[in-house]
């Protein structure tokens, strides 16, 4: 299984969906066996998976997206899908800033 680092866009608030880059689905959508290319042009689905900072923790949760033609971002998550999938990440990152937020 390969794993790649995406340019996403975290809670962002997009009130109804998930997108997805076009150009990232191109370039790797494929089916379960990883070499048989499928053409997709609307809607992906899939498990996103989110790595703490301590590089141990990991949040994942099935997402649907809407493929988008995203220059220079691979991913934009969804209101909908954070609040199924990610609220304990998202609260996660805002403990860990509270400290920078009381430096300043």
């Amino acid at each position: 299984m390969k794993v790649y680092q995406l340019k996403c866009f975290a809670f962002c608030l997009t009130l109804h969906k998930s997108y997805v880059s076009a150009e990232l689905v191109e370039k790797f959508a494929c089916l379960a066996d990883q070499t048989t290319r499928v053409e997709t042009k609307e809607v992906v689905r899939g498990v996103l998976s989110f790595v703490a900072d301590d590089g141990v923790t990991e949040y994942e949760g099935p997402v649907t997206a809407i493929v988008w033609n995203m220059p220079g971002l691979d991913f934009i998550v969804g209101l909908p899908d954070i609040a199924k999938n990610f609220v304990d990440v998202l609260t996660s990152m805002l403990r860990s800033t509270i400290g920078e937020v009381n430096e300043e």
